[in-house]
């Protein structure tokens, strides 16, 4: 199929590139021009179109350009304690660029699917759990707010012009190998950089979801998700964030907790563990790796990024 993907040069999207074209797939990368990420044009087998997503008539004259099957739109601000300070700028990518992308994709012909990347953020403080996908919004952050309006925006495309949505809200992702800003990155970094976890919260309870997993579900919506459906990607499995440090010491075999670290947002969800049975049960998808292994990996891959800092 020909697929126009978002956020390519992103966390997942750099995961799911090579899965799509394993599959066969005709994928076109919409992305901004970024100072740092050329490396990814030295490919003469990659397609890159370029636009910002908060710019309707660039955007839309993309869509025209590549006239895609399938849209998979993954681009976005992802830190969520950054988007306290960054209100509006988060709302500009994640709500203005998604009702953007949607508008200019509507007047297609031939769109398939629009699969859009939401958060497990828009549940917020929930009294049931696991959370199934029928829970309420309950957005504790700007981050979470945008993702509901451009949730709530795609519904109403859904509605008037039966445009073919399919949500997808993933939980704690993680295995990233450059950015030590989230939880798991952060605890392995500090403990490797200086012998002890530095975070601040001991007691939030997670979902953690390994950047393979998460990857895959997005093959396998492309595959078998119903258009105006929304599917949860978790594990449901909820870990604190002690547990997970200690996890991690222990996996090293070395180190100390350290929870005295300035908190980093004005408010945190204490508890996020998702459903996922309705993506197992539509999809065929489950998570292949559990906490341990997945963190044996990504404890790896910043070891050698570590050496190869010293190398060079």
């Amino acid at each position: 199929m020909k697929i126009l993907l978002t956020g390519r040069t992103g966390f997942i999207g750099s995961h799911l590139y090579p899965k799509l074209i394993d599959e066969g797939h005709e994928v076109w990368n919409l992305t901004r021009h970024v100072a740092g990420r050329y490396e990814y044009l030295k490919s003469e087998k990659e397609r890159f179109v370029f636009a910002d997503l908060t710019d309707f008539s660039r955007v839309r004259e993309i869509v025209q350009q590549v006239q895609p099957e399938v849209v998979i739109h993954l681009a976005a601000k992802t830190p969520v304690s950054l988007s306290f300070n960054e209100p509006m700028d988060f709302w500009e990518v994640t709500a203005t660029g998604t009702v953007n992308l949607a508008e200019a994709c509507k007047e297609l012909e031939n769109l398939q699917k629009f699969i859009h990347a939401s958060t497990s953020e828009v549940y917020g403080i929930q009294d049931e759990f696991p959370i199934k996908e029928t829970a309420p919004y309950n957005p504790e952050s700007p981050y979470a707010v945008g993702k509901v309006a451009a949730e709530e925006y795609l519904k109403m495309l859904r509605k008037v012009y039966n445009f073919p949505f399919i949500i997808i809200r993933p939980f704690n992702s993680y295995g990233r190998q450059k950015i030590k800003h989230y939880v798991v990155e952060r605890a392995i970094t500090t403990l490797l950089e200086h012998g002890e976890v530095r975070l601040w919260n001991p007691h939030s309870i997670r979902d953690f979801l390994f950047v393979d997993d998460h990857a895959n579900g997005y093959v396998s919506v492309l595959e078998k998700g119903k258009v105006g459906e929304t599917y949860n990607f978790c594990t449901g499995r909820g870990t604190s964030i002690k547990e997970l440090a200690e996890l991690i010491v222990g996996l090293l075999g070395y180190g100390s907790l350290n929870f005295s670290m300035p908190r980093d947002r004005p408010f945190e969800i204490p508890k996020l563990v998702g459903d996922n049975s309705k993506a197992r049960n539509e999809l065929g998808w489950e998570p292949k790796w559990s906490l341990e292994n997945g963190l044996r990996e990504t404890i790896d891959l910043w070891r050698k990024e570590r050496l190869g800092n010293r190398r060079s």
